[in-house]
């Protein structure tokens, strides 16, 4: 995923970001590098879909190629010690619409069934599984969770069916 080489791509701050320095006391150019070390049970991927600058705001609606199954990130990690690790995606949020205004919608999987099901509103359906790798323009959040991962406290399991039968 080109977003997580961006997220840890060194990035030279700019004048209105500079960096301040408690020992001069003034602000200071300088290069900002993120760094993965350890990998979670279960990876949160926020992605960036509203751009701001002092004069413009808008929405970023550019395809996004969604790993579903087997992502890894192993390359990615700055600790060379590492275990290989992969995630599989088990749930999505979505922005349809603008800046502005829009609507957001849920997709997740049920662990159970192995089924998906979309959340809209008031309304849950069960959906066709995302294609792997899945292209999309409305994904705003991404959940996976690591392969072989324990469960238990993880995540609370909830029965989708019997909350749609309520």
């Amino acid at each position: 995923m080109e977003c997580i080489d961006l997220f840890t791509k060194q990035e030279q701050l700019g004048e209105e970001d500079s960096w301040y320095c408690p020992k001069c006391k003034k602000h200071e150019r300088a290069t900002k590098k993120l760094d993965l070390w350890n990998l979670p049970q279960i990876l949160i991927i926020h992605l960036k879909r509203f751009q701001y600058s002092k004069w413009h705001r808008d929405k970023i609606d550019i395809p996004v190629v969604i790993p579903v199954k087997g992502f890894e990130l192993n390359s990615k990690l700055a600790n060379e010690r590492h275990e290989h690790v992969k995630y599989d995606l088990i749930a999505m949020s979505h922005h349809v619409g603008g800046l502005g205004g829009g609507h957001y919608t849920a997709s997740a999987l049920n662990k159970t069934t192995g089924k998906w099901f979309e959340f809209n509103d008031s309304c849950v359906s069960e959906i066709a599984a995302p294609a792997d790798p899945t292209i999309g323009r409305t994904p705003y959040m991404l959940v996976y969770r690591r392969q072989q991962a324990p469960t238990d406290g993880l995540l609370q399991d909830a029965n989708v069916e019997e909350e749609m039968e309520e």
